[in-house]
Order: structure tokens, then C-alpha cells, then sequence
């Protein structure tokens, strides 16, 4: 764990959870994140610098949060996430050259969580938390909201249609479909921009 966290992490609230680079294992110190009890495991770790003063933390308690897998101890400094364990199990995660924010999705159909900077690290508040997750659910209602049954029907079958051709862009899936790359299909290029 890098020396950031341990510097922001009197600045940090008992909910917010830093993105660790650096880190290959993640480790949250508040159990009211886990989506279940604390338990023990046979996965035994040993994480230093993890608590003040520079020590290391032994535990083989894990917990299951949105974000998957992750150790327990409530005398780390932080909640802790490893940004190498949630590439590797996200349906997205990603930074865009336009801001300072990363973006995690762990699932096509959850919300996407931003992590801002703060004090030099990337951190997801319970309040950006709580925003994003409102934002999502809204969206995606409202959205659906602005168009007829019939629409929302044949906007359902165009993200059917991407999904057995592979999820290719909905422009070169517009490109396929004008050009007659794709036979019997009743599928209008409407359809697919508003899936």
C-alpha cells in the first residue's frame, strides 16, 4: 500500500473507499460495507503498511462487497480496494483522458461508480456512492419513460440482436444492418441507437 493512503487517511471518512494502484489485495477496515458478515477463510494474508505507523496486518477474515471478494481488519487505515483485483473481475473499469474520475462498473446492469481524486488518491465516498447509484436507476427509468412500448419492445430486441453478434459498436451494427451484412432481421437502425 502506498504512502498516499496512509497520508489521506486521516482525511478520510470510515466509508470511503480508496482505489489502490499499487496494491494486489484489498482490505476494508469498516464491516457495514460487506454485503455479508465478516467470516474466516483458509486465505490467510499478511499486508504491509497497512495500519499506522507503517506496521502489517495479518488476517484470513474476508467479507463479499459490490465490488467482490475483499479482506477484513478494523485496524487498517482505510477500506482499501485493489484497482488490479477489480480490473480483472469488472464488466468495466476505466479513466477517461477528459477527467480526473476512474470509472467502475462490476456488472453490465449495476451502477457505475466514480472514484474522484482527493488528496492525491482515488477515493469513492458513501455520498458520490449514493448519488451515482439514485443517477443510475433514474436514468435508465426515465430513459424508458420517453419512448412507447412499442419502442422500448424493439430497443430489448436490438440489444438481443448486438448480443449474438458479439457486442460490435452500434455504429458498425448500423453498418452490418444498411449494408445487408444481416438477413431477415426486422431491426431498424432506430432501433439500435435507442438500445
Amino acid at each position: 500500500m502506498g504512502d498516499s493512503v496512509l497520508l489521506a487517511s486521516s482525511s478520510l471518512k470510515d466509508d470511503d473507499i480508496v482505489l489502490d494502484s499499487g496494491g494486489s489485495t484489498s482490505i476494508f477496515k469498516n464491516a457495514s460495507l460487506g454485503t455479508t458478515e465478516p467470516y474466516i477463510c483458509d486465505d490467510s494474508v499478511s499486508i504491509g503498511g497497512a495500519v499506522d505507523g507503517g506496521g502489517a496486518i495479518e488476517t484470513s477474515t474476508k467479507m463479499e462487497t459490490q465490488f467482490g471478494s475483499v479482506h477484513y481488519s478494523e485496524d487498517c487505515v482505510a477500506n482499501i480496494l485493489s484497482y488490479s483485483q477489480v480490473k480483472d473481475s469488472a464488466y468495466s473499469c476505466y479513466q477517461r483522458p477528459d477527467e480526473d474520475v476512474f470509472r467502475v462498473q462490476m456488472t453490465h446492469d449495476s451502477p457505475e461508480y466514480m472514484f474522484e481524486r482527493k488528496l492525491g488518491i482515488y477515493v469513492l465516498s458513501a455520498s458520490s456512492k449514493a448519488r451515482q447509484e439514485e443517477v443510475y436507476v433514474t436514468t435508465v427509468e426515465d430513459t424508458k419513460k420517453a419512448f412507447t412500448k412499442y419502442e422500448v419492445e424493439r430497443a430489448d430486441r436490438a440489444r438481443e440482436l448486438l448480443a449474438r453478434l458479439g457486442y460490435p459498436s452500434t455504429a458498425k451494427a448500423i453498418q452490418m444492418l444498411n449494408s445487408g451484412g444481416i438477413i431477415n432481421c426486422d431491426i431498424t437502425s432506430s432501433d439500435l441507437l435507442r438500445a
